[in-house]
């Protein structure tokens, strides 16, 4: 039926997203609060960058 093949199609793409780890979300990296983007300290890497 319809039913069990929309199931057996959404089983084999989780199977195949947990293989591919790789293929999943980016992991996080710190950055410092003058090294964000939104920061608008003068000694701000991005400040210093645009002016």
């Amino acid at each position: 039926s319809e039913l069990s093949r929309k199931m057996e199609e959404t089983i084999r793409h989780i199977k195949q997203q947990e293989g591919n780890d790789e293929r999943g979300l980016l992991s996080r990296h710190e950055i410092s609060h003058e090294d964000h983007p939104l920061s608008v300290g003068e000694t701000s890497v991005w400040n210093q960058f645009f002016q």
